[in-house]
């Protein structure tokens, strides 16, 4: 058996991911778990870290100003049902 490495640049991945199902792209963030637990960090801190990332001067001067936009407007709608849903729990404890 033959391995084949390729880089994806994070265009051709984005692609890659707007043309799956919702049942491939929730298959998509279990596999991305994985793969960052498997490098040693625990996913919702490699998510803090891109939080961060997003933020940082020296990123946001290397790259397009609209994808900069983009990226920080999609992490927050990313976020938002997660918040949405701590909402909903913090309010069934306090029923």
């Amino acid at each position: 058996m033959t391995t084949i490495e390729t880089k994806l640049t994070p265009q051709q991945l984005a692609e890659a991911f707007a043309v799956m199902n919702s049942s491939d792209q929730a298959e998509f963030f279990g596999h991305v778990s994985k793969v960052v637990e498997a490098e040693g960090f625990w996913a919702e801190q490699q998510w803090h870290y891109m939080c961060g990332h997003i933020e940082k001067a020296e990123w946001l001067t290397r790259i397009d100003p609209d994808i900069a936009r983009r990226a920080k407007e999609t992490l927050m709608s990313m976020a938002a049902p997660l918040y949405l849903h701590t909402l909903n729990y913090v309010d069934g404890l306090n029923a």
